[in-house]
């Protein structure tokens, strides 16, 4: 079981700044949990650029064997791409030859498709495990009906799926990125000074919520946890 940091940072949601989530950053332990968590149990290990690359390029060599050249021109298409810049875009042709590349392998040979389903399952389980793990308390959290959802943890003191399955989906995204990438030295600094003295189990007291704002309908009061 991981210990909770003491210093949590508060994350007001962009959209609607008076839903607030707490996020620790995590220990060096902490962080191997949730890697390997997410790895483990979720089979959604970090996929690495080079590793998309190199299984790339075995693809096209198995598929185009008559065209010795394939390889290297796969390999200059990435290479352009990385290259590439909003001041010097990369050729729009040479854009859709790379993607009908990938198409192509993606299709026709199964490590470069496992691969590509590894990085997706990745993208949407980190946001999800960041805040189980990382999350402290919240306020003014509503689901989509506009109730209030408690904070609330399970036996392993993780935050409980049941209760982050109420948020709204784009609200539980945009907490759980920030919550990952405060891990790693990203974003906390454009919040509000760490909260001290966080306990295991936060006290809840009630606030009253701000105006709705983006057009999203929310509750005028809900559960403030901390």
């Amino acid at each position: 079981m991981s210990v909770l940091s003491k210093t949590p940072v508060r994350f007001p949601v962009p959209w609607a700044p008076e839903t607030v989530f707490w996020l620790k950053p995590a220990t060096v332990i902490e962080r191997a949990e949730f890697e390997a968590e997410i790895a483990g149990e979720y089979r959604a290990a970090q996929v690495y650029p080079f590793q998309l690359s190199a299984e790339l390029a075995n693809g096209v060599a198995a598929l185009l064997p008559d065209d010795p050249g394939a390889v290297q021109r796969v390999h200059a298409l990435a290479l352009a791409e990385d290259q590439a810049s909003d001041l010097d875009p990369m050729p729009a042709e040479d854009v859709a030859a790379l993607s009908t590349m990938r198409d192509l392998v993606e299709q026709h040979w199964p490590p470069y498709r496992a691969l590509v389903k590894q990085t997706a399952r990745r993208e949407q389980l980190t946001p999800i495990v960041a805040l189980q793990f990382f999350c402290t308390g919240w306020e003014n959290v509503t689901d989509q009906d506009g109730d209030a959802v408690p904070f609330v943890r399970g036996p392993d003191q993780r935050v409980s799926l049941d209760a982050l399955g109420r948020i709204d989906p784009l609200t539980l995204r945009a907490a759980g990125l920030h919550a990952y990438r405060i891990q790693y030295g990203g974003g906390a600094e454009k919040n509000s000074e760490p909260r001290s003295n966080a306990e295991d189990g936060p006290p809840t007291s009630t606030s009253t919520a701000a105006t709705p704002k983006a057009g999203r309908s929310r509750a005028k009061s809900g559960p403030k946890t901390r």
